[in-house]
């Protein structure tokens, strides 16, 4: 009887997860993909609109603009990552998380001395989104390609010389073969980056037909333009790029580069770093104030702004691990396969006048940002230590509370610097949120958009250094609220049967 009972109640866990698993595969890829996708098509597909000069001029533009900018940062970045260490490694890490409108202010700032000499200099044009996107890549590229140097193994490095190899020799047949994954992943990362920019090109691009094929989709759907054939051709030419960038780096060998994520450090642990990092927090806080003090309309948007970011954030923690528990990885990753414009325009086409843009638009960033958790996550989640949460079970505690015990002290501060990671993504995100923005829905990255479409540079900037200051206190406040438990923790990091916190 026992048996039969608990054969029975296997039966109903079983049927449970699969019914699960159904609903999930149902919402995120039926509702969450097929259909308005298919209700995108519907509504405008145009074979020769497909293929019209203008939507193919903007196909070239995209791809030789971005491949020229990535060789160039990529000759610029090679060099730089053997000679980066320390606290100009810091530097770059840093520069890498930066908003994009930072880097639009600052072109901005930089092309106007030109005019100084010319005044006939032109500002916004396809030219200065070339230089802007250039100066985004190389903090990315020389973090990443530092790394692979770091990597190499000076031991063959040695041998070779032994053997009478000089440096070229061991630079194109031992370095580069060596590094080939790395910077073949980074590349087509950043790629992948360029092809999907959209508030560089929006801001400094100065409009038709300085635009690529992420922002000529928006400004095909604007309200005084609302062409949705044109908007789809550009996105399946998109499409077709980035599936192919996506197959690339799927046949590499090297995972895709896991930046941000190992870069969060215990570092305010002791009391000292304590007392500093409460004394920033307080800072920040206190400059966040004086920014919504001086600065009309920012008030409201750095709430919506800091509300949406966190739900994303922490839905996206949930269903990662979620679909991790239910063995549905894929899931997870879907995101990866798609534009931010194009599945926001999806998205608005079919829900748009059915459901608040709130859930719109966290429904949208959680399946973007999931990769983000997938690829650094899932392999943290995957070393499970099975026999310590058995013998926790078979002492009588429940299922959840011996996870807690176990394995949430081994994960949390990677758990923490994800929901940072992801929060920060979130906050300066503009391209997944900008069509839902109506009335008094328009989170802070919109409202910067907005202010320096209108070149009203002073709020943009403000608004900007309050993004930042949020984005910072965010990084920092969980690690601090961890730092009166790090001296315990470090004690017990080389004990195998205690949690190791070291990230």
């Amino acid at each position: 009887m026992r048996s039969s009972a608990v054969s029975e109640e296997r039966f109903r866990v079983i049927r449970s997860r699969a019914i699960v698993v159904v609903f999930l595969w149902l919402v995120v890829l039926g509702a969450g993909v097929l259909y308005p996708f298919f209700t995108l098509f519907h509504a405008g597909f145009s074979i020769s609109l497909l293929f019209a000069p203008e939507v193919l001029r903007t196909a070239e533009r995209t791809a030789v603009t971005s491949l020229s900018a990535l060789v160039v940062a990529f000759l610029i970045s090679f060099p730089l990552a053997r000679r980066i260490r320390g606290t100009a490694e810091g530097v770059l890490q840093f520069l890498w998380i930066l908003p994009s409108f930072l880097y639009a202010l600052f072109v901005i700032v930089l092309f106007r001395q030109f005019r100084q000499f010319d005044p006939l200099f032109e500002l916004y044009s396809m030219r200065t989104v070339w230089v802007a996107w250039v100066l985004v890549a190389i903090p990315f590229l020389s973090v990443s390609l530092a790394r692979a140097w770091r990597d190499l193994d000076p031991r063959e490095d040695e041998m070779m010389r032994v053997l009478g190899a000089n440096r070229w020799q061991r630079w194109i047949r031992y370095e580069i073969p060596k590094m080939a994954p790395t910077i073949r992943s980074a590349l087509l990362h950043q790629m992948w980056l360029y092809l999907t920019s959209f508030t560089l090109v929006v801001i400094l691009g100065g409009g038709p037909p300085n635009e690529t094929l992420e922002v000529g989709v928006y400004s095909s759907v604007r309200l005084d333009e609302w062409n949705v054939a044109r908007a789809l051709a550009f996105s399946i030419w998109q499409g077709l790029l980035l599936v192919v960038l996506r197959l690339a780096l799927s046949r590499s060998r090297s995972s895709e580069m896991t930046v941000g994520l190992e870069w969060a450090r215990r570092g305010a642990s002791g009391s000292r770093g304590l007392h500093c990092g409460r004394w920033v927090l307080g800072a920040l806080v206190l400059m966040i104030a004086w920014l919504v003090g001086t600065t009309s309309g920012l008030s409201a948007a750095l709430f919506s702004g800091v509300t949406l970011s966190l739900a994303v954030a922490v839905i996206s923690l949930c269903f990662s691990v979620l679909v991790f528990e239910l063995k549905q990885p894929l899931l997870a990753e879907i995101g990866a396969w798609l534009s931010p414009m194009v599945f926001a325009l999806a998205w608005w086409k079919a829900y748009a006048f059915s459901a608040s843009p709130w859930l719109l638009c966290i429904g949208i960033q959680v399946v973007l940002f999931s990769p983000w958790v997938a690829r650094t996550f899932f392999p943290l989640l995957a070393r499970a230590r099975v026999a310590e949460l058995e013998a926790v079970r078979s002492l009588g505690s429940h299922p959840l509370r011996a996870w807690f015990h176990v394995e949430w002290p081994r994960i949390r501060e990677s758990a923490f610097g994800l929901f940072a990671l992801i929060f920060g993504l979130s906050l300066s995100e503009v391209s997944a949120v900008i069509l839902f923005s109506r009335g008094s829905f328009e989170p802070l990255p919109v409202w910067i958009q907005n202010q320096l479409s209108r070149f009203q540079f002073g709020p943009a900037f403000a608004g900007t250094l309050a993004l930042l200051c949020v984005s910072g206190f965010v990084f920092l406040a969980p690690f601090l609220l961890q730092g009166r438990h790090g001296d315990s923790d470090e004690n017990n990091e080389n004990d195998p049967g205690l949690p190791n916190l070291s990230g």
